[in-house]
């Protein structure tokens, strides 16, 4: 809009500047030295202002893609960061909780109350709403998803603790469970129906829920990191490395990477 504005100002005054020189020769009489003593510094002047108002506009023009494409890997590395914290948190907790998986019952009664972390970092997912101008309105969908995994994997630890430490732990030393051979008869006969019913399902919608978010958490990540390097390939993105489970679970954390393979930044 501005080069075209220039275009028809610079024509504009040309054809001003030789209707003046017309009249000035014709009417006047005046020779074309007293012309160009005029006529010269009025063209340098508007040439030069034209110039300068192009250069500025372009400079602004430049300033103002910088901010905006600075905005959009800020808002990148932002929802990178969050997953990354999030898949952190779970993978470790997913790690201990595998070491008690050697059955439906060792689970129930071995599994300690875990307390669920304050977890400050949440996703604002319409930071990253440009994605939807290159069809990436799916992967927006995807991180908003896996909030709400995240948030499910801390309501169901939060609500198997509470009922474990209320109603479970008082019957374990009770019945001194503790120290027995476990058999589902013993554990149902000492609970009662309900309570083992209530166990058993807070127990196993807990180990469903990290197990699939501990997936697709990385897979998310994943796809957000191939997308950021696609769009600014030169820019910094946060990474992290998934952890290594060993095929066979152990009692406590024996035999579990937990170090991972900590990617950082990449």
């Amino acid at each position: 809009m501005l080069k075209q504005g220039l275009v028809a100002k610079g024509l504009l005054v040309v054809l001003i500047v030789a209707i003046a020189t017309a009249a000035c020769v014709l009417v006047v009489g005046a020779t074309a030295k007293d012309v160009a003593g005029w006529l010269i510094p009025l063209v340098g002047t508007y040439v030069g202002a034209a110039y300068g108002a192009s250069y500025a506009f372009k400079l602004q023009q430049g300033k103002e893609a910088a901010a905006a494409d600075r905005a959009k890997v800020d808002a990148l590395n932002r929802a990178l960061m969050v997953m990354c914290l999030q898949y952190n948190e779970v993978a470790a907790t997913w790690a201990k909780m595998r070491s008690f998986d050697r059955g439906e019952l060792p689970r129930m009664i071995g599994l300690p109350a875990y307390q669920a972390p304050q977890f400050d970092y949440r996703q604002h997912v319409v930071d990253l709403a440009f994605l939807m101008r290159f069809d990436n309105a799916q992967l927006i969908l995807e991180i908003s998803i896996e909030q709400g995994r995240f948030d499910a994997c801390l309501d169901s630890m939060q609500l198997r603790s509470k009922y474990f430490v209320k109603t479970v732990e008082p019957l374990i030393e009770q019945y001194g469970l503790r120290s027995k051979l476990l058999s589902e008869q013993l554990v149902f006969t000492a609970f009662g129906e309900r309570i083992y019913q209530t166990l058993r399902n807070n127990t196993n919608s807990l180990y469903e829920h990290f197990a699939t978010t501990e997936v697709s958490l990385f897979e998310t990540i994943e796809k957000l990191h191939r997308t950021a390097k696609q769009f600014f390939p030169r820019e910094k993105f946060f990474k992290v490395g998934r952890v290594n489970f060993m095929a066979e679970p152990t009692n406590g954390l024996e035999g579990l990477d937990l170090e991972a393979e900590s990617r950082g930044i990449e």
